[in-house]
C-alpha cells in the first residue's frame, strides 16, 4: 500500500493514536532523561573537562532513569494501546510499535525487565497468546493465497533520483577541481563513490528484470547484485524493521556469506508481510523435503 493509505489505515484503526501516545509519554521523556542536561552543560562557564564529566554523568544517570521509566511505562502503554485497538488489528499494532521504537522487534525480548503487577502480567500474557494466534492465522492465510512463485520489482524512480543527484554532485566536483579547489573536489568525489548504490546497480534502471523472486526452490536476487540462494543453503533470514533491511545468511560451498537487501528499494506493500512470506517459502521447502524422505523410506 502507498504511504498515504498506510497512514490512513493507522488513523482509522486507532493505531496512530496509540503510537502518538507512546512517543509523547515514553520516547520523549526518555530522550529528555538522557540528553536534557546537555544545553545547560554547554552554556555553563566551566572548563571543557568539567563539561565532559558532567555530560558523561548525565548520560549514565539519564540512561539508568530512562531504563527504569521505560520498564514501568511500557506496561502501562501496552494495556492502554491494546484496549484502544480492535483485536483484528493487534498484529498491525505490534508491527507498528516495533518500527516506532516502543517495543522490541521480537516483542518479548525486553519483557523480563518490565515492571508489572500480577494482574498486568496475566493480561499481557493473554495479549501475547492472542498475537501468536493472529500470527499463525496470518501465516496460514498467506500460505493459501501466495503462489509457488512471486516476483518483486525495483523502485526505479528512487534509483533515477539517486543517479541524477550523483551526476549533479559529480559536476560540482569537476567544477571545484577545475577551480583548483582540490580538497572540496576530491572530498565530494569520494562521497559520491562511498554513499549510495554501486555504479552497476544503476544498470537495473533500463532492465525489466525482477529485483527479487521467491520460488519453491530458492530466492533469486538481481538487486543489489545477482545472487541465487537455494532454500537448502539458507542458514538464517532476519529483518531490521527500523532500517528496512533484509539480511540473508547462507552457505556457499564451505563459506558462510551474508547479503543485505534494502526493502525500501523494492515494490513491497507490507514489509512485515513480506518477511512472513519468506518464512512460508522456507517451510514449504522443508515440508517438501520431509515428504520426500518419507516416500523414500524403506518402511513405507
Amino acid at each position: 500500500m502507498s504511504e498515504f493509505k498506510a497512514w490512513t489505515k493507522l488513523y482509522r484503526t486507532g493505531i496512530l493514536k496509540a503510537l502518538v501516545l507512546g512517543q509523547l509519554c515514553i520516547n520523549l521523556p526518555i530522550l529528555i532523561f538522557i540528553f536534557g542536561g546537555f544545553p545547560f552543560f554547554l552554556k555553563a562557564n566551566l572548563d571543557w573537562y568539567w563539561k565532559l564529566v558532567l555530560a558523561l554523568s548525565n548520560l549514565s544517570l539519564g540512561y539508568l532513569l530512562a531504563k527504569l521509566y521505560w520498564a514501568r511505562m511500557i506496561t502501562w502503554w501496552r494495556l492502554k494501546a491494546f484496549s484502544w485497538v480492535d483485536q483484528e488489528h493487534w498484529l498491525l499494532l505490534k508491527d507498528s510499535a516495533e518500527r516506532a521504537y516502543l517495543i522490541y522487534p521480537q516483542f518479548e525480548a525486553g519483557e523480563a525487565s518490565e515492571k508489572r503487577s500480577f494482574g498486568e502480567a496475566e493480561v499481557i500474557s493473554e495479549i501475547n497468546e492472542f498475537l501468536q494466534h493472529l500470527e499463525e492465522v496470518e501465516l496460514t492465510k498467506l500460505d493459501l493465497e501466495s503462489p509457488w512463485q512471486m516476483e518483486f520489482a525495483l523502485k526505479k524512480n528512487d534509483l533515477i533520483l539517486e543517479l541524477a543527484l550523483k551526476v549533479l554532485f559529480l559536476g560540482l566536483s569537476i567544477y571545484y577541481l577545475i577551480q583548483a579547489n582540490y580538497i572540496f573536489g576530491i572530498l565530494i568525489l569520494v562521497l559520491i563513490l562511498v554513499i549510495g548504490h554501486k555504479p552497476q546497480v544503476f544498470k537495473l534502471i533500463r532492465s525489466d528484470a525482477y529485483a527479487l523472486k521467491l520460488s519453491e526452490s530458492g530466492l533469486d536476487l538481481n538487486y543489489p547484485k545477482q545472487v541465487y540462494i537455494a532454500w537448502e543453503q539458507m542458514q538464517r533470514v532476519e529483518m531490521d524493521v527500523h532500517d528496512g533491511l533484509l539480511l540473508l545468511v547462507y552457505h556457499q560451498g564451505e563459506q558462510v556469506k551474508k547479503q543485505e537487501v534494502k526493502l525500501d528499494m523494492l515494490k513491497i506493500e507490507d514489509k512485515d508481510q513480506f518477511f512472513r512470506l519468506i518464512s512460508i517459502y522456507l517451510s514449504r521447502h522443508q515440508e517438501y523435503n520431509l515428504q520426500l524422505m518419507e516416500n523414500q523410506s524403506p518402511w513405507n
